[in-house]
């Protein structure tokens, strides 16, 4: 296995992970709830749910190169356009292309 399947693997699951972790609990939840509930329960669990996609984010941000290239250009361009300055593009940055 080369080291970039290994990577892969890796952020692969991580995702999986980060997935189960995020939905498991409001699953239980949902499978025990008696006819009272527990709301402030099911509010953190919905919250620990929302948060599976920030936590996406990080893990592609920090697993793959070109993603991080990619933030990181864009809150250039975003820091760039808050001060007023004029925004040129990158030009060692590559859009890698998709071929059939």
């Amino acid at each position: 296995m080369s080291a970039r399947d290994q990577r892969l693997a890796r952020t692969i699951c991580l995702v999986c992970v980060s997935y189960l972790m995020s939905n498991l609990p409001k699953i239980a939840l949902k499978w025990s709830q008696n006819e009272h509930g527990y709301p402030t329960l099911t509010a953190v669990f919905e919250n620990v749910f929302l948060l599976q996609f920030t936590v996406n984010f990080v893990i592609y941000a920090a697993s793959n190169k070109q993603y991080r290239e990619a933030y990181l250009l864009l809150l250039r361009l975003r820091d760039l356009r808050n001060r007023g300055a004029s925004v040129e593009p990158t030009p060692n940055l590559t859009v890698p292309s998709v071929r059939g």
